[in-house]
């Protein structure tokens, strides 16, 4: 489904969006110290007249502290959204991404509105009626942060590389997947303290901000890195019905006039680094994806996928 939406979309996609989206949250940080309390994601104020108001609470910083943010946005979220936009390609992060934005954007609008018409329903006079919905929708506007479609970004790069290596508070090696499940978890406690105190529409926000992350992998997980997998796999398939010998050949370097190919049978290696010539056999803890930028099939290790020189 995404790759026909790719095919039929992708010229408009914006490219280097994380860049974009960088500079945007750069820029973001600075109005809100000039002002703040109009960019905010303000329901009440949105439907009488402040419609600017949809698109700037994007724009509302994840932390105060100008050292630390700019620290989260540079060391963590850079990188890795730029590591996302090199493995999806420039229209399926952006469909990831804006997505995100638009669903927590309309979860927010309908709770609003589902709130109001509950206040509507309990024949309150219009004074405190009022006074009700605007502090609903004052709450709301603190809790419509962008963070959250960034930690998207995050556990999509969890799901599409679970055994790569972080360093922890700077000094710690772990695996990026127990890094998400414990982020995972302490998303579903917040939400659940959010429920407890009465603050539902809290955890519907979160909740809201994680559903592209719910579409994506359950449309296209198995496929993105490896765009030849699901072929592989029906060859393969089609292979055992037949009786045929199963192999399967992997370009070893490129030339001019065509490439010279090694046959790999199933006792072999099936995975192999074009860069450093690691395989996953003698390498197993290593994650080999393809280059959807090179031409041809090109396959390289973890260490190597996105620091290499893409082939014409």
């Amino acid at each position: 489904m995404l790759n026909k939406l790719e095919r039929k979309y992708g010229r408009y996609a914006v490219k280097d969006l994380t860049i974009k989206m960088m500079i945007v949250l750069a820029v973001g940080y600075m109005l809100n110290l000039m002002a703040g309390d109009y960019l905010t994601f303000n329901p009440y104020l949105i439907f009488h007249g402040q419609i600017w108001r949809i698109f700037t609470w994007v724009l509302i910083p994840m932390q105060n502290n100008p050292f630390l943010y700019a620290l989260t946005i540079l060391v963590f979220f850079l990188p890795i959204g730029k590591s996302m936009e090199m493995t999806w390609g420039d229209f399926k992060y952006n469909l990831y991404i804006f997505s995100g934005l638009i669903i927590t954007m309309l979860m927010g609008l309908l709770s609003y509105v589902f709130y109001a018409l509950y206040i509507g329903r309990l024949g309150l006079d219009v004074t405190t009626a009022n006074l009700a919905v605007q502090m609903f929708s004052a709450n709301m506007a603190f809790l419509m942060i962008p963070y959250f479609i960034l930690m998207s970004i995050f556990f999509a790069y969890a799901a599409i590389y679970p055994n790569a290596m972080i360093l922890f508070m700077f000094f710690i090696p772990i695996k990026i997947k127990w890094l998400a499940i414990l982020d995972a978890l302490y998303y579903v406690y917040i939400m659940y303290e959010y429920v407890s105190m009465g603050v539902w529409y809290g955890a519907l926000i979160i909740l809201a901000s994680f559903i592209n992350f719910g579409i994506f992998y359950l449309l296209d997980h198995k496929k993105v890195g490896n765009p030849y997998a699901a072929a592989y796999k029906r060859a393969m398939s089609a292979d055992k019905r037949s009786g045929a010998r199963i192999v399967r050949t992997r370009p070893v370097n490129h030339g001019p006039a065509g490439e010279h190919k090694k046959i790999l049978t199933p006792s072999q290696s099936v995975h192999r680094c074009e860069i450093c010539g690691k395989t996953d056999k003698d390498s197993p803890e290593l994650t080999f994806r393809y280059c959807s930028k090179c031409k041809g099939s090109h396959e390289y290790c973890q260490e190597h996928l996105f620091t290499h020189v893409h082939i014409e």
